[in-house]
């Protein structure tokens, strides 16, 4: 069984969501470029940002959320090898995103994937008290899918790395959305992935 991070490991969305998060924290008054952004807040949504950061608006996420779904037709895709790989693989894959569902739902419809996912396969932030990188996301979708399957955690930023070791499944690291992966794969490797990979055709040889 495999439980996949939606944005930045199916869906080449992490940067398009950082991209927006910083128009609108700009708009707003906020000094804070795309970098800092990402750096900062990498695998994290808007309403985690809300608890972080007290300044923020409480309107911040929900018109950051907006933006996502009406822009996200246009600039959305999934990633390189990832309907092949799930159009091959036989056994048991969920989602946990620390998303709200409607995103979810907009972004595999969008990107071609809702056919691989059943509506119970979609496991969103509002699921669990403690948000990723708490393990709690992991652990809940572990536990529903009631398989007798190995678990497996594949996911693109150290915040979700954190989660899918925390809750002591086998994770493993995507790079291949990242801008730095020569940075990325030790920083994973030192929070104690199985593996990191650039490209989901590799994913097929580590999960036999």
């Amino acid at each position: 069984m495999i439980i996949f991070d939606l944005d930045g490991t199916l869906i080449n969305s992490e940067l398009f969501l950082k991209e927006i998060e910083t128009e609108l924290k700009c708009e707003l008054g906020f000094e804070i470029s795309l970098k800092e952004q990402i750096d900062n807040f990498g695998g994290i949504g808007p309403h985690q940002q809300l608890e972080m950061d007290k300044r923020l608006p409480a309107e911040f996420a929900t018109v950051a959320e907006s933006r996502f779904r009406e822009r996200a037709k246009d600039h959305l895709k999934a990633n390189p090898g990832v309907i092949e790989f799930l159009e091959n693989y036989d056994g048991k894959k969920v989602i946990a995103s620390n998303g709200p569902l409607e995103w979810i739902q907009r972004a595999i419809e969008v990107t071609g994937l809702s056919k691989f996912f059943k509506a119970d396969d979609l496991f969103h932030v509002g699921l669990v008290e403690n948000k990723k990188p708490a393990p709690d996301l992991f652990l809940l979708a572990g536990q529903r899918a009631n398989s007798d399957e190995e678990i497996f955690v594949v996911e693109d930023s150290l915040t979700g790395v954190k989660a899918g070791v925390a809750a002591s499944y086998k994770t493993l690291g995507y790079l291949g959305t990242s801008s730095v992966p020569t940075h990325l794969a030790p920083a994973m490797r030192e929070l104690g992935v199985l593996a990191t990979f650039e490209h989901f055709n590799d994913l097929s040889k580590i999960i036999k």
